[in-house]
């Protein structure tokens, strides 16, 4: 049960980062850290898991070295 709620989480929160890191039509799009301190809010809300936010920053981290 637990686990399953985490993956789903996982899935929408990569959803969302993704949404507010790429350019859209009707707006530029946020930088890693804009993103992740928005996204953050939720954590400190208890509307995310601590964990899920985790492996969300480990996620964010890869993507950014491996641009550089």
């Amino acid at each position: 049960e637990i686990a399953s709620c985490l993956v789903g989480s996982e899935m929408c929160i990569r959803d969302r980062y993704s949404a507010l890191t790429e350019k859209r039509s009707y707006k530029e799009p946020l930088d890693t850290k804009q993103a992740l301190t928005i996204i953050y809010r939720d954590v400190q809300e208890g509307k995310l898991h601590p964990f899920v936010f985790k492996a969300l920053v480990n996620y964010a981290s890869e993507k950014v070295t491996a641009a550089v």
